[in-house]
C-alpha cells in the first residue's frame, strides 16, 4: 500500500468509522445480524410503470410500450432509510466494503421473488462518463455487479457499453421530462457483436425515473440485444 492509499484509508477511518449502518455495533459497516435483518424486508416486486403488485417486475401489457426495458427488478423503495444510507456511503463517500452486503440485497430480491435469469444473460453496469470515473475513482454499478454476477454465475460485461456523453446528476432535475432530456442518446455500444442476440441484465445502484436505464437499454437494442431487463438495489 502507498503512501496515498494509507493517507486515504486513514482519512476514511477518520470519516467512516467502521459501525454498523444498522445497529451501530463497532467493527464493520453492516453486520451480518443486521445483512439478514434487511435482506427479510425485501419488497415484493411491481409493475415499474403503474407499480401493480406482480411478483416479477414485468411491465403489464398496457405499460409495456412506455419503455424498453421488459422488467425492472428493486429490492427497496428508496426511501427506506438504511438502503439509502448505504448507497450514499458507497456512491458519494467511497466506502467499497458496502459493495458486497448491496450485492447480497440484490440477490435476496432475486431470491425471494422466486426469479430464474434466462442462460447466457450478460450483466451490464450502467457505466460513468471517464470525466467522472475519474473524479470519483470508481463505478459502484460495476462493484455491485461483479459479486451479484458471480453468485448468479452469470458473465459481466464492463468495458462494451459506454457513457459518450458527460450528462448532469440526475439529482439536479425534479421534473421527469428534463432527466428525459438529459440522458437523451448518452450511450453508445462499442461491440454490437458482443451484445447481438443476448439478453442484458442492467445493473445501477437506483432508479427513480427509470430515464438513465431507459437509455442505456436503447443504445443495447439498436446493437442487437434480444431484450433487455434493469435491476437496481433501490427504486424511486
Amino acid at each position: 500500500m502507498n503512501t496515498f492509499q494509507i493517507a486515504k484509508t486513514f482519512a476514511m477511518d477518520l470519516l467512516f468509522p467502521k459501525h454498523c449502518f444498522g445497529c451501530k455495533r463497532e467493527g464493520t459497516f453492516l453486520c451480518a445480524s443486521c445483512l439478514n435483518d434487511i435482506s427479510d424486508k425485501v419488497e415484493i416486486q411491481r409493475c415499474p410503470a403503474c407499480s401493480h403488485r406482480n411478483f416479477t417486475g414485468a411491465f403489464c401489457r398496457s405499460c409495456q410500450k412506455i419503455s424498453p426495458i421488459r422488467r425492472l427488478l428493486f429490492a427497496f423503495n428508496y426511501k427506506d432509510p438504511l438502503p439509502r444510507d448505504l448507497i450514499h456511503a458507497l456512491k458519494y463517500h467511497g466506502v467499497k466494503e458496502l459493495a458486497s452486503p448491496l450485492a447480497s440485497l440484490l440477490g435476496a430480491a432475486v431470491r425471494k421473488n422466486a426469479l430464474v435469469f434466462p442462460k447466457h444473460t450478460l450483466v451490464v453496469p450502467i457505466p460513468l462518463h471517464t470525466k467522472k470515473m475519474r473524479q470519483r475513482g470508481f463505478n459502484q454499478a460495476e462493484l455491485i455487479g461483479t459479486p451479484f454476477a458471480a453468485e448468479h454465475g452469470l458473465a459481466l460485461v464492463t468495458d462494451n457499453l459506454i457513457r459518450k456523453t458527460n450528462t448532469a446528476s440526475q439529482v439536479t432535475f425534479s421534473d421527469f421530462k428534463e432527466k428525459k432530456t438529459n440522458m437523451q442518446d448518452a450511450f453508445s455500444v462499442l461491440r454490437p457483436q458482443e451484445f447481438a442476440g443476448r439478453r442484458i441484465l442492467l445493473i445501477d445502484d437506483v432508479s427513480t425515473s427509470r430515464a438513465t436505464l431507459d437509455e442505456a437499454a436503447y443504445a443495447l437494442l439498436a446493437a442487437g440485444a434480444l431484450l433487455v431487463w434493469g435491476i437496481v438495489i433501490a427504486r424511486g
